[in-house]
C-alpha cells in the first residue's frame, strides 16, 4: 500500500465536485490576470488533466490549430523514474 492509500480512501467517498458556476469564476478570474500560476489553473480546469501534468508540459507538447488546443503526452524516460518511484 502507498503512503497516500488510507487518504484516498476516506477522502474520496467525502468530496463533493466542483460546482460549474465556481470553476467558470476560476476560469474567469485565469483570464484577468494572465500569470504563469493562473494559466496552470485554467489549463487544469480546460482540460481536466492533472495539475503536475499541466506544470510538466513543454511547448512542444502544445498544439493550437483553428483555435483547438492539443495536448501531446509522450511517455520520456523523466515519466518513467517517476513512474518507478511511486511503485517502488
Amino acid at each position: 500500500m502507498g503512503s497516500f492509500s488510507r487518504l484516498l480512501a476516506d477522502d474520496a467517498k467525502k468530496r463533493l465536485p466542483i460546482a460549474i458556476a465556481d470553476i467558470r469564476l476560476i476560469q474567469s478570474h485565469c483570464k484577468a490576470v494572465d500569470d504563469d500560476m493562473r494559466s496552470l489553473v485554467a489549463l487544469t480546469s480546460d482540460t481536466g488533466i492533472g495539475l503536475a501534468d499541466s506544470a510538466g508540459l513543454m511547448l512542444n507538447d502544445l498544439r493550437l490549430n483553428d483555435d483547438i488546443l492539443t495536448l501531446l503526452f509522450n511517455h520520456t524516460n523523466i515519466d518513467h523514474l517517476k513512474i518507478e518511484a511511486v511503485n517502488a
